[in-house]
């Protein structure tokens, strides 16, 4: 383990300040700062254990340093932004460059402490390939077309009478705070849940719903790796 920690110091002390970044990793820095503000500093490392081996995240990793980002300042969770930056820079990478990762590190470093958080590229693809489902869900929500939504949703989460009820909540929810405007994910999770038995990994998408009176806190949980016209939708969680 300690020769793990010290090839990815020696290797991210070696090159921080010589670096040639290709115009794609550029791309996908400047997207990653262009939400976030603040300083954003990028290196890279090497990280060889058993215990990442099992997280799927041997190998090399690009790591993502953000200062003074008025936007994190807003959030107490870290690892909820940390998860959005991490995204943010995988999704603008080429197919071809984002396999050069293990996975994407992301340190907020704050006035009194440093907060890292590792995302496997392998758990990062995943949720680039459930953009289609969550592009849906929003399209959906948008338009009013709440029809969809319940013929999306999974009977394993939903039973007959609450998939009946999903047009009744979202057109009381918009007589009360107006049509949906938009919807802008700052993070993810992804969990291995059990539903009726069996094994499910599930999504959790977080954002804030803009509403044309309100806006609030808003996830959209899923099944990746189903296609968006089948039944993908696990539920939605208001805070």
């Amino acid at each position: 383990m300690l020769k793990s920690v010290l090839c990815s110091f020696l290797m991210s002390l070696l090159l921080t300040g010589c670096l040639s970044l290709s115009q794609r990793q550029q791309q996908a820095l400047q997207a990653v700062a262009d939400f976030f503000g603040g300083q954003i500093q990028y290196k890279m490392g090497v990280v060889a254990s058993t215990e990442a081996s099992k997280k799927n995240m041997t190998g090399p990793y690009a790591e993502l340093e953000i200062k003074n980002s008025p936007v994190i300042a807003k959030f107490q969770q870290l690892e909820m932004p940390a998860s959005y930056a991490a995204s943010l820079f995988y999704n603008a990478l080429g197919e071809a460059e984002s396999q050069q990762y293990a996975c994407i590190r992301v340190t907020i470093l704050g006035e009194n402490s440093t907060n890292t958080y590792n995302f496997s590229t392998f758990d990062l693809h995943v949720v680039r390939e459930a953009a289609p489902q969550i592009a849906q869900v929003v399209a959906a929500l948008k338009s009013q077309r709440y029809a969809q939504l319940e013929a999306s949703a999974s009977p394993e989460a939903f039973s007959d009478t609450t998939r009946g009820q999903l047009k009744t909540i979202f057109t009381k929810s918009d007589a009360k705070f107006g049509r949906t405007l938009g919807y802008q994910p700052y993070g993810f999770r992804l969990s291995q849940d059990t539903m009726k038995g069996r094994p499910v990994l599930l999504l959790r998408t977080f954002g804030q719903l803009k509403k044309e009176k309100s806006a609030g806190g808003f996830c959209i949980v899923t099944e990746p790796g189903v296609p968006a016209t089948e039944k993908y939708l696990f539920g939605f969680e208001a805070y």
